[in-house]
């Protein structure tokens, strides 16, 4: 009786350091996982942020360029200005009509 208490014992604290090798490989097993996860979720972040800022460098190019051909025409605008003999337009019943053909089509719009 008293061999096979010892020997249940024996068998006892082998699985008890069995589990404990268990616990201590799943314990490693979650810190990894967690490095991992946090590693993810901070790259995600960054991933993020570097979107938003090609968002908004997209965003900034887009608007610049729309004032620098906004000023592109306003120069080619003055420059006609500056050529053009106004009072030979206004005499001139050609021109008129075009430009009372092209008001009713711009109204038609």
């Amino acid at each position: 009786m008293f061999n096979e208490q010892e020997t249940e014992i024996k068998s006892l604290e082998k699985r008890i350091k069995e589990l404990e090798a268990l616990s201590t490989r799943k314990d490693n097993e979650v810190k990894l996982a967690r490095i991992e996860y946090t590693k993810q979720v901070k790259e995600n972040e960054q991933t993020v942020l570097r979107y938003r800022k090609m968002i908004e460098e997209e965003k900034d190019f887009a608007v610049t360029k729309f004032a620098k051909d906004l000023l592109e025409v306003r120069d080619a605008v003055r420059m006609a200005l500056m050529h053009t003999d106004m009072e030979a337009i206004k005499a001139n019943e050609d021109l008129k009509d075009i430009k009372d053909k092209f008001a009713l089509n711009m109204e038609g719009q």
